[in-house]
């Protein structure tokens, strides 16, 4: 490519050149971004579950009972919760296991069989306190008081049935007794008829059989002398306190104060639970179960302590935070699509960062890039200098020249660099011209045989002395 020095040349828009070069810049940091949005959607879920499978218990208890307030709470969210009524804590964990459930309830202390599937708890919810009462008019303290007796342990599979046996196991007495696989209302009504001598029962004070049993007579309820024995060797339990009159104020229901042994009713789900769900849960299980009862304190639970599993994540999260938010100020689908999102987003501004960090350094080099490379070739002209035509020279110079002439179209923050270089061209043009004519020929002038005079007036009066002194040198001759 040649043209002459002086020809003009068709300049670029400077905004198309400010526009091309950053999108050369900027070209590597959006594939480097679009990589990391398909790297992290791989880690992006699917959306949470229209229903919920809920475990609860017999249609008679508080867990089946909670769980149809759960279901209230949660349709206001979009959720469709679907209530399955079991005999209790033992069978919500198979269903669980087997995946026919999605969350449970289950009682404090109550494992699997199997415990290849691992369960994760949302937190504790409530205390449901153990109630043993016995057919007597005479005050009960001991295990030992049982022996030889009939006890209505709970049905096959329910929280009741599982406590009652380690209890009766961990007192060396469950070989004296009898155990009836009965529970709830029933079990009530063989003890006032007499078929058993003793039941166990694991609920609310509120429960119509528990009230009832408190308030008739001939039936004792067991007030374990030992309980803070029990309480250390037995962790999931707690020693609670039920107030004289707090159950029937007008009844006085019961009617002296008590001291309760109970386990905590607990919110449990299988570790593949979808993440999104356990806020908006424990959200509802806070409306329902937050304003206290008679057994706890307002906002005693839920809770993450009393539990039997590990809590999850993401229920610890909001135990230690609260609501997120989103979720605080959107409907839960749409917070859970936006915090799904946020996923999607964290590569983007990891990458964003450093991007904007060296947009202008690398945008700088890349301009003045253009610049430097003009001085390579002038370098490169200069060392062919004595070893190549001038013809050579000249059209080398010229593509230079050009090329320079083009880097006018720069913004002009690099005008001052564009100068310099057009300088430096003008320089080696000059020297290049020089080597077009060949060195410069000195010519010197005639020589003057006054240049070899002494300069001065003394020189002239020498000479005249010198004319006198021939004139004597002719007289002295004649004479």
């Amino acid at each position: 490519m040649s043209t002459e020095p002086g020809k003009p040349v068709k300049l670029e828009d400077p905004k198309a050149v400010l526009n091309r070069e950053l999108w050369a810049v900027l070209t590597p940091g959006i594939v480097l971004t679009l990589i990391g949005f398909l790297l992290a959607f791989t880690f992006v879920g699917a959306p949470p579950p229209k229903t919920l499978r809920f475990a609860s218990g017999s249609s008679w208890g508080a867990y089946n009972r909670f769980a149809q307030m759960y279901k209230e709470e949660l349709a206001k969210e979009g959720l469709n919760v679907e209530v399955l009524e079991t005999k209790g804590s033992t069978e919500n964990l198979q269903l669980l296991i087997e995946g026919k459930a999605d969350i449970a309830f289950v009682q404090g202390g109550i494992f699997p069989p199997n415990k290849d599937v691992e369960l994760l708890s949302l937190g504790s919810v409530y205390f449901e306190p153990l109630w043993l009462f016995i057919r007597s008019n005479e005050p009960q303290s001991r295990f030992s008081q049982l022996e030889g007796k009939r006890i209505a342990i709970g049905p096959e599979g329910s929280g009741t049935r599982a406590v009652a046996l380690e209890l009766l196991e961990d007192a060396k007495v469950i070989g004296e007794v009898t155990t009836v696989d009965a529970g709830g209302e029933a079990a009530e009504k063989m003890l006032y008829d007499g078929e058993v001598d003793a039941v166990f029962m694991i609920g609310s004070p509120t429960i119509d059989a528990v009230r009832r049993m408190l308030a008739a007579k001939g039936i004792q309820l067991m007030q374990f002398e030992r309980s803070k024995a029990m309480e250390r060797r037995h962790q999931f339990l707690s020693r609670i306190p039920l107030y004289a009159g707090v159950v029937d104020l007008k009844d006085n229901i019961p009617a002296e104060d008590i001291e309760l042994l109970a386990p905590a009713a607990t919110l449990v789900v299988r570790k593949n639970f979808h993440k999104a769900l356990p806020p908006v849960i424990l959200a509802a299980a806070t409306e329902i179960h937050g304003r206290g009862s008679i057994l706890s304190d307002h906002g005693a639970f839920p809770s993450p302590l009393y539990c039997s599993y590990p809590i999850a994540r993401e229920a610890r999260y909001f135990y230690d935070r609260g609501l997120s938010f989103l979720y605080r100020h959107l409907p839960f689908y749409l917070a859970s699509g936006l915090d799904r999102m946020a996923i999607l987003l964290l590569p983007f501004v990891g990458l964003l960062i450093p991007i904007v960090r060296l947009l202008p350094p690398v945008y700088n080099w890349t301009m003045k890039r253009k610049i430097y490379r003009q001085y390579r070739n002038l370098q490169r002209l200069e060392h062919k200098f004595g070893l190549v035509p001038y013809e050579e020279l000249a059209e080398e110079l010229n593509n230079i020249e050009l090329a320079a002439k083009k880097l006018a179209s720069m913004p002009p923050a690099y005008g001052a660099d564009i100068y310099a270089l057009r300088s430096n061209l003008e320089r080696v043009r000059d020297r290049v011209a020089i080597m077009e004519s060949g060195p410069p020929k000195l010519t010197l002038r005639k020589a003057d045989k006054s240049l070899h005079r002494k300069p001065g007036k003394g020189g002239g009066k020498r000479r005249a002395d010198d004319d006198s002194d021939d004139d004597d040198g002719d007289d002295e001759s004649e004479d």
